[in-house]
């Protein structure tokens, strides 16, 4: 009679769900996590991806997991795509391959993991490898709390790689990834090439005014190109009162390297095949010069004569 009452009590257990061990967490919902992960990482390395807070807010609370990578995808880095096989395959992603000048700079990988491999996930670059004269790049996986060393098995995740840039400029570094020896495809791609632009470690703001004769010059291109200094030109186009802002070649970053420059302006580049209305020694042989310093604002402006 003990022994049935005994074993009633575990059925009712049982079926109460007494003791029983809560359910793994769905793919949408280890996304979910993952991806808030990620986020907290990059705000305490001050480097918020530029989504819509409130849409990938909804989506992770939902969670959403398509939704949340339609949102993230655009700002990544690289893909990696390790398939049944456990075989690794890198390609490049949708986002901006910009690093700055010595700082360390968190980019966004997409791990899509067919094989559910839990292994570590390791960075390479000829261009990191200590032992080369092209050396310019440092790289290393983001892997301290809330993040972690190891892949977690899920069909897909993000993740944070670190890159310092020793040098300013556009630069190319291949980059590739493995998940332990051998793992990497010869017959897909287990690296892929990257054309960075590091900007230089100080940028001003540089913006002015053209005149030519006196008079506000429209439509004219400047171009600082700088001189013995390892770093990007900057570019700024006149609007109808001949002012300009300058923004370094190849990205989004209003301003110029602090330095000294060469001076170019011209009205071919933008003036729909009419003539040139600047003379020559302003632009093809330009004689102009202008140094930046820092941290004040640059103001530039420049007056031309057309004799």
């Amino acid at each position: 009679m003990l022994r049935q009452f005994a074993i009633g009590i575990l059925i009712s257990w049982a079926v109460c769900g007494v003791g029983r061990a809560a359910a793994p967490p769905t793919d949408d919902e280890a996304l979910s996590a993952n991806v808030s992960a990620v986020l907290r990482v990059r705000e305490q390395l001050n480097a918020l991806v530029a989504v819509d807070a409130k849409e990938l807010k909804t989506a992770l609370a939902k969670p959403d997991a398509a939704r949340v990578q339609e949102l993230l995808d655009p700002h990544v880095l690289l893909v990696v795509s390790i398939n049944p096989e456990s075989r690794v395959k890198v390609a490049r992603g949708e986002g901006r391959a910009e690093l700055r000048q010595g700082q360390v700079v968190p980019v966004l990988i997409k791990v899509v993991n067919e094989a559910g491999v839990t292994a570590v996930l390791r960075p390479t670059s000829p261009q990191a490898d200590v032992n080369t004269k092209d050396r310019f790049l440092e790289l290393k996986m983001h892997t301290d709390k809330p993040l972690a060393a190891a892949l977690s098995g899920r069909p897909v995740e993000y993740a944070v790689l670190l890159l310092t840039s020793r040098d300013a400029g556009r630069r190319e570094a291949t980059i590739g990834f493995d998940v332990g020896q051998g793992t990497q495809d010869l017959g897909f791609r287990g690296e892929v090439p990257v054309l960075f632009t590091a900007l230089p470690s100080t940028v001003v703001p540089v913006s002015g005014r053209v005149r030519i004769d006196g008079l506000p010059l429209a439509g004219a291109t400047i171009t600082f190109t700088p001189i013995a200094l390892p770093g990007p030109a900057s570019v700024g186009v006149t609007d109808k009162d001949g002012k300009y802002t300058l923004k370094v070649v190849g990205t989004e970053v209003l301003g110029a390297a602090v330095g000294k420059y060469r001076v170019s302006i011209s009205t071919a580049a933008t003036a729909d095949g009419r003539q040139e209305r600047v003379p020559a020694k302003y632009n093809s042989n330009s004689y102009l010069f202008y140094e930046i310093y820092a941290p004040r604002t640059a103001n530039a402006d420049i007056d031309l004569t057309s004799r």
